[in-house]
């Protein structure tokens, strides 16, 4: 991973996007201050961390659209590795713990700051090209299984409600 800070110049040059613990979301509204210029641009494909977070999962790959985050966080691009390879990885709970030990308590428990240093030494074993793209092709393709599962359960049982 390489690091990358590119910050906004004019306001509301992009939507406003927040990384959390569950994901990517578009920003409603104003996040804090009175102005979004300065915050961090990040393009799809790119990966997000919450530095204060990082052990609690708040780390995505940005598949939402280009946007501004909070200046806090931490944007990477992902070199040679397979986005769809990896992303499933992020938050296992061995990666979480590696996160936890790359950070020191902060202002309270919950918080901790990443120390970069320690993040870059997490080792992460990782295929070859070809390997990475199949893993990735079967993580997706298990997701939107799921996904659609999930829908028509959810459809069935408002059916049901309808009676």
């Amino acid at each position: 991973m390489k690091e990358i800070i590119v910050k906004s110049k004019i306001e509301n040059e992009h939507p406003i996007l927040s990384s959390t613990n569950s994901g990517i979301e578009f920003r409603e509204g104003r996040v804090s201050g009175k102005t979004n210029v300065g915050y961090k641009v990040i393009n799809v494909g790119n990966l997000v961390l919450s530095p204060q977070n990082l052990w609690l999962g708040n780390i995505n790959i940005n598949h939402m659209s280009i946007g501004l985050v909070s200046p806090s966080y931490k944007i990477f691009n992902i070199i040679n590795i397979n986005s769809d390879f990896i992303e499933p990885q992020l938050r296992m709970a061995k990666m979480l713990e590696e996160y936890k030990n790359a950070s020191t308590q902060g202002a309270s428990v919950v918080r901790r700051n990443l120390e970069l240093s320690l993040f870059y030494q997490i080792p992460m074993y990782v295929p070859s090209n070809d390997e990475q793209q199949k893993i990735g092709s079967f993580f997706k393709h298990l997701d939107s299984l799921i996904t659609l599962h999930q829908r028509r359960a959810i459809n069935s049982s408002k059916k049901r409600s309808n009676w």
